[in-house]
């Protein structure tokens, strides 16, 4: 009679998805408290390639607040501590983490599931970071979060406060607290303007895809779903609102902007040898995968947009991304009013296309 080999006394959890954390640590657990052994609940943050390794210790404390999270998952009387690393490729950080702790085995999660097809085969279900910039909204905060409909596998909430007066901080707050069962996050700029602020969020988010809402709902939330479609199934990678296709509500967008609008949108359809409607739209997908990829170039362009749209497509245009356009039904504006200064930044969107020129034509 063979005697059946002993089971794992230390186990290494490797944690990145909160939807299947708490299946992984009760497996876990089941396995390493039959030989009263000990749980590592394990956090990884990557780090690209050209990007420092000391710009990792932002995403470490997400990491963290993570694992801490993990922790409420065992059950009582596991001996279950967390650890992050921080290194370049994920799977080198989990083979030194296992190393360390001296693992007898690994459990790792399915970050989506398949759905579809007779073989079994079907898209991935991606996480998602929705990423609100917002100044002085604070009429449209719980709004925002009851409006993002439920699509993809987790979804993360970030908004990111440029130094409202109106109480859209302590809003903000408020539906945290109001709605703990979502992924909601609160951060404030170090700086000003739009572009610094997805910088900002983007930066943070832990989600496989990353989109932008604007906070002022003109884009209806409810549409984003149809954003994450797009780039889940390959359509296209990277994903632009056009506000141009459907008729728009009466006081959604003036006369001189929508003019305005379309002479951009012709100067980058030029620029980027793509047809682009609608270069100004504040909805915006991309993986978050290749947003790091152009981080790491954003050299090239040099880090001058106040606004977030033009480096996000030349950048986008500089990595050879499809970039793919999804109709939305603009609408008016029902709080607050808006943070455009119709003539300066106008001008300063000029500057910029003939910024691009020369770093996208004249070379």
């Amino acid at each position: 009679m063979t005697s059946r080999s002993p089971l794992p006394a230390r186990v290494l959890i490797p944690v990145a998805n909160p939807a299947t954390a708490e299946e992984l640590v009760r497996i876990g657990a089941d396995l390493a408290d039959r030989r009263a052994g000990e749980l590592t609940a394990l956090g990884i943050v990557e780090v690209p390639e050209g990007m420092p390794l000391s710009e990792g210790a932002t995403r470490a404390r997400q990491a963290r607040r993570l694992l801490q999270r993990v922790l409420d998952f065992a059950p009582e009387g596991t001996a279950i501590h967390p650890i992050v690393r921080i290194g370049r490729h994920a799977a080198e950080g989990i083979l030194e983490a296992a190393t360390e702790q001296e693992a007898d085995l690994i459990i790792f999660g399915w970050g989506g599931r398949v759905a579809g097809g007779r073989d079994g085969s079907g898209p991935t279900i991606f996480s998602t970071t929705i990423v609100i910039p917002c100044r002085n909204e604070r009429g449209n905060i719980e709004a925002a979060v009851q409006r993002i409909p439920p699509f993809g596998g987790h979804q993360e909430i970030i908004f990111v406060d440029g130094h409202s007066t109106d109480g859209t901080i302590e809003e903000i707050q408020h539906v945290m607290a109001a709605y703990p069962d979502k992924d909601i996050r609160l951060l404030v700029q170090d700086g000003t303007g739009k572009g610094d602020a997805v910088r900002k969020g983007f930066a943070q988010a832990t989600g496989d895809i990353l989109m932008i809402l604007d906070a002022d709902l003109t884009m209806p939330p409810e549409d984003l779903p149809k954003f994450y479609d797009a780039i889940a199934s390959g359509k296209g990678e990277f994903i632009n609102g056009c506000r141009l296709v459907y008729p728009m509500e009466s006081q959604a967008m003036r006369t001189l902007n929508l003019l305005g609008n379309k002479f951009f949108s012709m100067a980058f359809s030029w620029l980027l040898n793509q047809r682009i409607k609608d270069t100004l739209c504040g909805t915006k997908v991309l993986f978050r995968r290749d947003y790091e990829r152009l981080v790491t170039n954003r050299h090239y362009f040099g880090d001058f947009d106040p606004f977030g749209d033009f480096d996000l497509l030349f950048g986008a245009s500089k990595l050879n991304l499809h970039i793919l356009e999804i109709p939305i039904r603009y609408q008016d504006r029902t709080y607050g009013s808006t943070n455009i200064q119709r003539f300066a930044h106008g001008w300063l969107l000029l500057k910029m296309t003939v910024y691009g020129f020369f770093r996208l034509k004249a070379v």
